[in-house]
């Protein structure tokens, strides 16, 4: 079964990222789906480093995405 994590950003410029040609930033949410929880941790640390703000799950981010006006994008 796979594992899939929400990650938010903060508003400060170095939590501004273009990946793929996609920006990303404190309007959007990432969804990254791994095959299990190892993979995504290593996944955000490669995509993102420490500077994100925080990681959700499917059920805890779902309260939240009315703040992200460019809605989830999906690496």
């Amino acid at each position: 079964m796979s594992k899939t994590i929400y990650v938010t950003f903060g508003q400060s410029p170095t939590h501004k990222y273009e990946i793929d040609e996609k920006v990303i930033d404190h309007n959007c949410v990432v969804k990254i789906v791994r095959e299990n929880g190892e993979e995504v941790a290593r996944a955000i640390k490669e995509f993102f480093g420490i500077k994100y703000a925080f990681t959700y799950t499917e059920e805890d981010i779902q309260d939240s995405l009315r703040y992200y006006p460019r809605g989830i994008i999906e690496l």
